[in-house]
């Protein structure tokens, strides 16, 4: 069975190692929507580091780009629909604003589960309000993750949940 899950997490907490993990045993499609941003950030001379200015220039473009069109839920509805046509077994959507995964959860007719990653002993200075409020959201799952290998152990486990709820 397909699942779909939106995945948060501060930056640097694990989400795409966890991700990796999950992969080794099932069908993984990882999509995030501030990669499009990304792009036209470095068309416009961005050059892909994550400093302080970095992370507010890219917080900024993505909220100035999803007031004016709504691009990246338009865009992540249509990453769904492909993903349930594939054979990928579990889409990884990674959406940080809070506001952004309530929309996507009421407004989509597919179930979705959101996971929260947090990392032990890990407090970076948040750099916007958005990294902020990343914990401030009653998520489906929460995952500690402490070591590499456990982060692993975590992801097997999280693959037996989803099984057995089917």
């Amino acid at each position: 069975m397909k699942k779909i899950i939106i995945i948060n997490g501060i930056g640097g907490s694990g989400k795409d190692t966890f991700i990796n993990y999950v992969s080794q045993f099932k069908k993984v499609k990882n999509y995030s929507t501030i990669t499009k941003v990304k792009q036209i950030a470095k068309e416009i001379g961005w050059n892909g580091e994550k400093k302080q200015r970095d992370r507010l220039f890219l917080y900024n473009l993505k909220k100035l780009i999803t007031e004016y069109n709504d691009y990246f839920y338009n865009e992540t509805q249509e990453e769904i629909t492909k993903f349930l046509k594939s054979d990928e077994e579990i889409m990884f959507i990674h959406i940080k604003e809070i506001a952004n995964i309530e929309k996507l959860l009421k407004n989509t007719s597919v179930k979705i589960k959101t996971l929260l990653i947090k990392r032990k002993n890990y407090f970076p200075q948040a750099f916007h309000q958005v990294e902020k409020e990343v914990s401030h959201y009653n998520y489906d799952y929460v995952i500690y993750n402490e070591s590499f290998q456990q982060l692993a152990n975590e992801a097997q486990n999280f693959i037996r949940k989803l099984d057995d709820e089917q």
